[in-house]
Order: structure tokens, then sequence, then C-alpha cells
């Protein structure tokens, strides 16, 4: 019988090491083990109460420990997890700003960290995107990831709303950075393994997109004056492209004739097909390698500029308004070589075509084409 192997006792360990039957270093005032783990370290609270050493019995090192240890007893260990969130955020290529910016305007996350330095509710949603971004990279740690994605997330809109943050030339990097970040986030938390969820999803995804867009929009004429605003600029410009093709005819046709939704809203969906069908020629005319550089401005642009009116249609399901919210689902699909978009495209068009029942086929023939292909 091969005998047990055998370690030696940490006798004067701390009691969590104890507790889980591991060797402890015994550094204080955190031990190893704990400061890895982010547990409560027992010598945290025994350091105050420990009675100094008299000079003839103590060595200078351990003088320093202890000095140390009663001066910053209340002083919080390093968080490793959000250490290594950072350091994947600043130096992981896959992290998604290309798909998302013109070709040859990026900006490096490190700038954006560097931004976060003195503001909180930024950091904290850097921290929530890096983990929602190795809840799909690292998928067999996902639900550990995806827990703490959720919390920053949390963490970030409650630190933003208590700011009553107001944008100025100083800080509307701040604003513009967190509500790019949280629009990016709040995306990729849409899908989920139910088809007919991902609509009510999606809609609530739009409002808050939106919401958020009006609590920065003081922050955007700081921005026309700031180093990144070719950028944004471009990203803008790009949105207000508007035209008329065969893919949006019969659709653009059903709007004019529908008894349905009155004028005001006629004339939103109206416009709302008009700039898909802008990418919709491009890619006709130059194919898909083209149209892609533009899609993910376009699949965060759209749904800031659509106007209230549209959106009063999807938000009450007119069949007009998700059809039209269809073909945006093609758009989405043409990303999902990324990691932003995966399956949102294809599975929000699933649950349009389940709202919306039978008797819509001849208007959705293209986008489930398109998605198909």
């Amino acid at each position: 019988m091969i005998a047990r192997r055998t370690h030696r006792k940490s006798r004067l360990g701390c009691s969590e090491c104890k507790k889980r039957h591991i060797k402890c270093d015994e550094s204080r005032p955190v031990c190893l083990n704990c400061s890895k783990t982010d547990r409560n370290c027992s010598f945290v609270h025994l350091a105050a109460s420990v009675p100094a050493q008299s000079p003839a019995s103590s060595s200078p090192a351990s003088q320093i420990r202890s000095e140390a240890a009663s001066e910053y007893t209340d002083a919080p260990a390093a968080n490793m997890v959000q250490l290594e969130l950072l350091v994947h955020f600043t130096s992981c290529d896959s992290i998604g700003f290309s798909e998302i910016l013109p070709k040859g305007h990026l900006i490096s996350p490190s700038k954006i960290v560097e931004e976060a330095l003195g503001c909180d509710y930024l950091m904290n949603e850097i921290l929530a995107f890096s983990a929602r971004h190795l809840v799909a990279t690292r998928p067999e740690r996902g639900a550990f990831y995806l827990y703490h994605a959720s919390n920053l997330q949390t963490h970030a809109l409650s630190l933003f709303r208590n700011a009553h943050v107001e944008p100025t030339k100083d800080n509307c990097m701040h604003v513009i950075f967190f509500s790019w970040l949280l629009g990016i986030h709040l995306l990729c938390d849409v899908p989920t393994g139910n088809h007919d969820d991902i609509l009510t999803r999606f809609l609530h995804y739009f409002e808050l997109f939106r919401g958020i867009r009006v609590v920065t929009m003081n922050a955007w004429k700081f921005l026309l004056e700031s180093e990144y605003q070719d950028i944004f600029k471009y990203g803008s410009a790009a949105a207000n492209n508007v035209s008329t093709g065969s893919h949006t005819l019969s659709l653009m046709a059903l709007v004019r004739d529908s008894l349905g939704i009155d004028e005001i809203q006629k004339k939103g969906c109206e416009e709302a097909i008009a700039r898909l069908q802008w990418l919709f020629d491009l890619h006709e005319r130059n194919g898909l390698d083209d149209a892609v550089q533009h899609c993910g401005q376009i699949a965060f642009s759209w749904p800031l500029i659509v106007t209230p009116e549209f959106l009063q249609c999807l938000q009450a399901k007119r069949p007009e308004a998700l059809l039209v919210l269809a073909h945006f689902a093609v758009v989405l699909s043409w990303c999902k070589a990324s990691w932003i978009f995966d399956s949102v495209g294809s599975q929000l068009l699933e649950s349009i075509i389940s709202a919306l029942g039978p008797g819509w086929e001849r208007w959705l023939q293209w986008p489930k084409e398109a998605i198909q292909t």
C-alpha cells in the first residue's frame, strides 16, 4: 500500500488555511493563499492585537513587518481577478474594437485605461467588459467570468448614476468611453437559449442603449474638439447615408399602404429602412468584405438615430416595425465573426418570425436568405 503523502503542518497558519487544510506561508498582514483567493485572512484582525516584541528579541525584518501590519491593517489585498481583467483588456488583440471602428481609426485599450484612472465608473465598466470578453473566449470558465461581468457592470452603472455627471471638456471622454463600452456589453448580453425571449431582450437593450445616449448627449459637443473627433465624425456620417433599392422595395410599399400606423410613424419606418438599404446596396455593389467594414458602425449607430415614433412601433411590436428590425438582423449577422455579435442576428430573426406568425413570408424571404448564406 502506498503511504499517504505528508506535508508539514502549519500550526501558526491563519484560520482560513487551517479550515481549507492547506499549508500557510504565514506572511503578514495577509498570507499568500488568502491574497491569491481574495479571502478574509485572520492575520489582518490579529495584527492589531499582537503584542509588540522587545527590541532585543525581534529582528529588523520582523519589526518592519510588525510596523507595516499595524499601520495598514485596514488596507485591502490586491484583487487578483480584477488585475487579470485589466491586463486582459490592455493586451488582448481580439477584444473587438477593430470590428466596430472605421478602418484605420483605432482606439488603444491602454488609452481608455489611462482615461479611467481617475474615473471609477469607467474603470468598473472596463473590467466588466473584459470579463464579458473572457466569457466568450474561455467558455470552460464562462460562469465565473459572467458573474464578475454582471457584478462589475452593476457597480459601474450605480457609480455613474450616483455621480450625476455633468459633461465637461475634461471628463467628456470618460462619459463617451463609458457609454460606448456599456452599449457593446449590453448587446452581448442579449442572446439566450430561448429564441422567443430574444426579441423582448433586444427591445430592452434598444431602449437602454438609447437612454444612455440621452444621458451622455452633452458630452458629444466636447468630443468634436477632442483627438478622437475624426473617428466619431466618420461613424456619424456613415450612419446618415440613405438609399432605395430592391432589397426593401416591397417593405417600403407595405409601410406606405399600412392602415395600422400614422403618417409620422410611417416616415420613421421609411427612414429606418433607407439607412439599412444603403448598406445592402454597398454589399451588392462591392461584396460582403466591403460591407462588413461598415456593419459594426451601423449596428451601434442605427438604434440611436431611428425616430422615437419608429421605436414606439417596435415596442408595440407592430408588424411593419418588426419587419424593418428583421432587415437590421441581417446587418448583425454580417458581423457574426466578432465575439460581440456572434449569433445575435440569426437568433433575433428567428424570434421575430415567431412573434409575427404566418402570413409575412414575402417580406421575410430576403432577410432569411441573407442570413443563411
